[in-house]
């Protein structure tokens, strides 16, 4: 069968230290063992954590300041989070186009050494631009002309 590739050893090595990470969240006293002593230390860690959270959401949500947060609240705080995200978006993008052409070819290069079947994505890659993106380059438009309508409405 052959030696793995770096790439699936890479993968153990996360598998690893998320499993290490995990132990040492859980066993609290480090016996290898979860005991009942470690699961209340845990449930204490979680309450006080989800309490934080909470309150901290209901404080960014509560555009009235009256301790509750309304319907109303709860959609205005949806769309500024969707509208922070776009700007955030927007913004990667302009400032990633200068190097377009360098992160496409980087990309590029990762999959040739780093692909396990490169003759495959080459394959596909030519497949797509002749019987993919003909399909799709309409929807891409469409789409993007209704989004541009909605956000305009």
């Amino acid at each position: 069968m052959g030696p793995p590739r770096v790439g699936a050893r890479r993968e153990q090595d996360i598998v690893d230290e998320v499993k290490r990470k995990t132990v040492e969240l859980l066993d609290a006293d480090g016996d290898g063992k979860l005991s009942v002593a470690d699961a209340k230390l845990l449930a204490i860690k979680l309450t006080a954590a989800s309490q934080k959270v909470s309150s901290t959401l209901v404080a960014w949500l509560d555009a009235d300041g009256d301790g509750e947060v309304s319907w109303a609240e709860v959609e205005g705080g949806a769309r500024a989070a969707f509208h922070r995200c776009e700007e955030s978006i927007t913004n990667a993008c302009a400032r990633l186009a200068p190097y377009k052409t360098s992160l496409l070819a980087g990309a590029g290069l990762l999959s040739v050494f780093y692909g396990g079947n490169f003759k495959y994505t080459v394959l596909f890659a030519r497949t797509f631009v002749v019987a993919g993106w003909p399909q799709v380059r309409p929807a891409i438009t469409e789409l993007t002309t209704a989004y541009g309508k909605g956000k305009r409405a």
